[in-house]
């Protein structure tokens, strides 16, 4: 639910930070993954000095889609990309 920023696996559900939402989002919606400066410039950081913040944002957002789903690897990272692993079942 994009409104309240909840999402749901099965019965559980969590609410996300609207960052976390930009990010699954942005995520969701790529192809051929992100590398760690498209995501600062889509989550409106502006310079790689500001990549702890960032990591802090994905280690979350994996925290949080584990809790939910009791899987470890929905965001990947290969080839210097970050990306959503879509073919988990």
């Amino acid at each position: 639910n994009k409104e309240n920023r909840k999402i749901s696996f099965m019965e559980n559900s969590t609410t996300l930070t609207a960052i976390e939402l930009t990010l699954l989002e942005i995520l969701y919606n790529t192809t051929d993954g992100l590398s760690l400066t498209d995501i600062l410039k889509t989550l409106g950081y502006s310079s790689i000095s500001q990549s702890k913040t960032y990591a802090t944002h994905i280690y979350n957002l994996r925290k949080k889609l584990y809790t939910l789903s009791q899987m470890d690897n929905i965001i990947i990272f290969e080839n210097d990309k970050y990306k959503l692993n879509k073919g988990i079942k």
